[in-house]
C-alpha cells in the first residue's frame, strides 16, 4: 500500500506550477505551453523537498497513486442502487462539481473532512484562495454519494471495510434559484 496524498489528478497542472521552483521551468520547457511562461513553475519548492506533516517528498505526494473506489461502489450498487440519486467524483470542478447536476438543488457541505497535508501545504504556500482551492481541487474529498438518509450509515460501513474513511458531509435541499453550493470550511 502506497501513501495516498488525496490530490489524484484534479488541478494537477495548477498545483505543479504554484508550488514547484522556477528551475523546472528552465530545465523542462516542454512541460508547459510557451504562452504561459510567466505563470509556469512560480513556487519555491523542489520535488525532493519534504512535505510537512508527512514522511514523504513533495514529488511523491504529487505522484501518489489515485485511489480507485470501484470495489466500494460495486458493493454499494449491489445493495443500494435504488436509494442513490447522485454520485460525484470530485475531479475537474472540485467541491463545486455538483453544480452541474440536477435542477434547483442546494448542496450544503457543512461537515467536510479536514484537508490532507498536501492541501494544507498548498493553502499555506501559494496565492490560491480557499475559494479557488475548493473550486478547483477535491481538497482530499473525492467521492460523494447522494442517497437516502436511511442507508448512509450502511454505505459508510462498506467504505470503512475497504479502509477508506467516509462520513455524512452535508445535505441537499430545494432551491428556487437553480443549483447552488454552500461549503463551510473549518468545522
Amino acid at each position: 500500500d502506497s501513501y495516498n496524498s488525496g490530490i489524484s489528478t484534479n488541478g494537477f497542472t495548477s498545483v505543479r506550477h504554484e508550488i514547484l521552483d522556477s528551475k523546472y521551468r528552465d530545465k523542462f520547457p516542454e512541460s508547459f505551453a510557451p504562452d504561459i511562461y510567466d505563470y509556469a513553475y512560480k513556487g519555491n519548492f523542489r520535488l525532493d523537498g519534504s512535505l510537512p506533516k508527512t514522511n514523504i517528498s513533495i514529488g511523491s505526494a504529487l505522484l501518489s497513486p489515485t485511489r480507485t473506489y470501484a470495489p466500494i461502489m460495486k458493493e454499494v450498487f449491489f445493495k443500494f442502487r435504488r436509494n442513490i440519486s447522485g454520485i460525484f467524483n470530485n475531479t475537474g470542478g472540485g467541491q463545486t462539481k455538483c453544480l452541474n447536476f440536477g435542477k434547483n438543488i442546494r448542496y450544503v457541505k457543512d461537515s467536510l473532512f479536514s484537508p490532507p497535508p498536501i492541501f494544507e501545504f498548498l493553502r499555506e504556500k501559494t496565492s490560491l484562495s480557499d475559494r479557488e482551492l475548493y473550486r478547483t481541487l477535491n481538497m482530499g474529498h473525492r467521492l460523494e454519494i447522494i442517497c437516502d438518509n436511511e442507508i448512509a450509515s450502511d454505505i459508510i460501513e462498506i467504505s470503512q471495510k475497504f479502509n477508506v474513511s467516509a462520513k455524512i458531509i452535508g445535505y441537499t435541499a430545494y432551491s428556487e434559484v437553480g443549483n447552488s453550493v454552500e461549503i463551510k470550511i473549518g468545522n
